[in-house]
């Protein structure tokens, strides 16, 4: 089991590596916590609620993401989620079916977190950068802000 966790998070170090510039090194020690967790809680049931919606019904994402959230009430189409935290304690309805569900059985007995659109804009922005080095482009790097990288990933496929 220990081979195995290790192997993982070498793996993950060196695809982080890759991903986003580096040494294996570097991302080894955070990739080690990541293939723990990925191993404790690998069949650990889980609920998570899309950004959009916690807008929508509370309006600050910030708010919910740092609190603690629960399942408090669940309809055929629908589930009431309770949240508590520094900000006080309110609940919010959600449908069902904008859900991302993993192993879930019984809502009650799972944890529910909020989409982290922070990890969405960076995935978006390095595949930008990825595919900015794959058409070629001089002068890329991944600090280069999203919207430059698109007019020049425009411009070079216009061209071609």
């Amino acid at each position: 089991m220990k081979k195995q966790l290790f192997k993982h998070a070498w793996k993950l170090a060196k695809e982080g590596a890759e991903k986003f510039g580096g040494t294996s090194k570097e991302y080894f020690a955070e990739a080690l916590k990541m293939a723990w967790a990925i191993l404790k809680d690998y069949n650990r049931p889980e609920i998570e609620v899309p950004a959009w919606i916690v807008r929508k019904n509370v309006g600050n994402v910030h708010v919910v993401a740092k609190s603690v959230l629960s399942v408090e009430k669940e309809t055929e189409k629908a589930l009431c989620i309770h949240a508590t935290g520094k900000f006080g304690s309110f609940s919010f309805w959600t449908p069902k079916s904008v859900l991302k569900e993993k192993n879930v059985t019984d809502y009650f007995n799972c944890d529910v977190t909020v989409e982290c659109e922070l990890e969405t804009y960076m995935n978006t922005h390095f595949d930008l950068v990825k595919k900015a080095k794959e058409l070629g482009i001089k002068g890329v790097h991944a600090r280069m802000k999203s919207s430059t990288l698109r007019r020049k990933i425009k411009e070079a496929t216009q061209v071609a």
